[in-house]
């Protein structure tokens, strides 16, 4: 996977992309520290994307909380019982060369912090900020509440989860596209083929689908696109493609 993600990244297209257009990370944990890493680098005015509301940001953000994406804190997460003012004294005497990682327990940090709150303040990082929140502008402590949902904001996002993009305008095509047009159903692949001519092949998402069906249904099953390098890569083509199309619903609903 390495020699295929460092491919991508040579090509004209990567290149653009600063050499870094498909990134590998260990985990789950660290997959959404990039994402989010990456919306506060671009700052974006508006998120769009089909059904994000009720959907792609439900389930982002249900996952953050699993793991627990918290605080960052000069490349150190704020977890357990070691508060911030240990997390900076620790920083502070691991640069200066005066422990070593094997050192660093918490109990040590919060005698240390004690003695002298501040030890070397030109070494102090900034400020904890909520890797969450990057999802929208505004810096927030408490995590949203997941729950409720229903109709209030049309498409069954509740209150706590459409608070996480303040700052940001949310374009939902979905939602735009019940209001604005007649169709048998609002799914990205029928409103592709309806409103832009676009074919949108779908990933068979259960795990056991069979090949054979999912290959007459104009796509492939996602298990086994784990299977290979190329079946990953699959997977993120597939991803961006449904971006550019959303973003063409977007454009295209406007202007009508």
């Amino acid at each position: 996977m390495e020699a295929a993600a460092a491919s991508e990244n040579a090509t004209p297209r990567g290149k653009a992309n600063g050499g870094n257009m498909v990134v590998l990370t260990a985990s789950e944990r660290a997959l959404l520290s990039c994402l989010l890493a990456r919306l506060q680098s671009l700052d974006a005015d508006v998120l769009a994307g089909h059904n994000v509301a009720a959907f792609d940001l439900t389930v982002l953000l249900s996952r953050m909380q699993h793991h627990k994406v918290g605080c960052v804190l000069a490349g150190c997460v704020l977890r357990g019982a070691v508060g911030r003012r240990s997390v900076h004294l620790l920083t502070a005497r691991l640069a200066s060369g005066q422990a070593k990682p094997s050192q660093a327990k918490p109990s040590q940090a919060r005698l240390q912090v004690r003695r002298s709150r501040q030890p070397f303040p030109h070494l102090l990082p900034p400020p904890q900020v909520p890797l969450w929140s990057r999802i929208g502008r505004v810096k927030k402590t408490e995590f949203p509440r997941l729950t409720g949902g229903g109709h209030t904001f049309g498409g069954g996002a509740g209150a706590g989860v459409m608070s996480t993009v303040a700052g940001r305008l949310l374009c939902d095509t979905y939602l735009a596209a019940r209001e604005s047009v007649k169709s048998v159903d609002f799914t990205l692949a029928t409103l592709s083929s309806s409103l832009l001519g676009q074919h949108r092949s779908d990933l068979a998402a259960a795990a056991g689908a069979d090949p054979a069906a999912a290959a007459a249904a104009g796509g492939v099953g996602v298990a086994a696109c784990y299977g290979s390098a190329a079946g990953v890569l699959r997977m993120l083509r597939h991803g961006e493609t449904d971006a550019w199309l959303a973003l063409g619903l977007m454009f295209h609903l406007s202007g009508g």
